[in-house]
């Protein structure tokens, strides 16, 4: 997974507010006013919409589309937007100019329409007003208190940095030095800032929450699952092409021994630095503007974070 649209558009972070513990800087949470709050200010990443319903996938495109103040022929999305009290439908679907629509927000509705058509069979995204819609799932992504950094404690012992959080603890080296960006609620990255700041990605791994029953994630190149705990099983991502300068030995150095650490967390190895502190999984389980009423391409029937960044070390 390439990283540097992400982390070029960590400027994002700007906004957040800093605080700071000893040598570390922990940011804000923002509130969750929107499916897809910072769509205007930064490109999401597959794996951030991959938590995402085939419907909340459709809604959150169509979401950028409602800031503008454009209108649906949707019934479904009319109900759903007429509800929301930052919306102000104001511009016909005929009359919707998608020139108002800045880059960062083009490219998530083309990464969200993608999306939407892998998540159905005949690629067609999302059928909007079928018989029988709610808005039940778009309910239940909005007011999911679920935050996988809940009562996040940073700190060093021994020559290792912890990570102890209400969901997991993990161990790390405090040397080199490494950060981590929190995307949203249910996924969070480690990186090796020399490289991010050379454009080189710097990305060691994300960690995300999955629900029991999506094994969505088995599509990714490099992965591990690396436990489970009441509410959600977690997924380690590892990236599969070059994230340092390999130009410089102690880039090379640093960011393989920190990749080397990432890629022990693992359910099945005992030493692996990564626990769940709530192991016990739940008992059942386990686990254009017209045009766009129509395909999966645009608006309406196609397919349609918070965000915390530390450094340590």
């Amino acid at each position: 997974m390439k990283r540097k649209s992400v982390l070029a558009a960590s400027a994002a972070l700007a906004a957040a507010v800093l605080l700071s513990i000893g040598s570390v800087s922990l940011a804000e949470p923002k509130a969750y006013d929107y499916l897809i709050p910072e769509a205007d200010t930064r490109v999401y990443t597959p794996d951030e919409i991959g938590i995402m319903s085939l419907q909340v996938t459709n809604y959150a495109k169509n979401e950028i589309y409602a800031r503008h103040g454009r209108k649906f022929n949707s019934k479904e999305l009319t109900a759903y937007f007429s509800e929301q009290p930052w919306y102000e439908g104001t511009v016909s679907p005929s009359a919707f100019d998608e020139s108002v629509l800045n880059s960062n927000e083009l490219a998530n509705i083309e990464l969200l329409a993608k999306r939407e058509k892998e998540l159905t069979w005949d690629g067609k995204g999302y059928q909007l007003d079928q018989a029988g819609w709610n808005t039940e799932e778009i309910t239940e992504f909005l007011s999911d208190d679920y935050n996988i950094l809940e009562g996040l404690d940073i700190y060093a012992t021994s020559g290792t940095a912890v990570m102890d959080a209400e969901h997991f603890t993990l161990t790390a080296p405090a040397k080199p030095g490494w950060a981590y960006l929190q995307l949203n609620r249910y996924v969070f990255e480690i990186y090796y800032p020399p490289a991010e700041k050379g454009g080189f990605g710097g990305h060691i791994v994300s960690i995300a929450a999955y629900e029991f029953d999506d094994k969505s994630y088995e599509e990714a190149p490099h992965y591990a699952e690396i436990g489970e705990g009441q509410r959600k099983r977690f997924i380690a991502f590892y990236p599969t092409d070059v994230q340092f300068d390999p130009q410089d030995p102690k880039q090379a150095e640093e960011y393989g021994a920190l990749f080397e650490w990432a890629q022990t967390m693992d359910s099945g190895n005992s030493s692996s630095p990564f626990s769940v502190t709530d192991p016990e999984p739940p008992e059942d389980g386990g686990s254009g503007a017209e045009a766009a009423d129509d395909g999966a391409g645009g608006g309406e029937n196609a397919g349609e974070a918070e965000e915390t960044e530390e450094v340590f070390g």
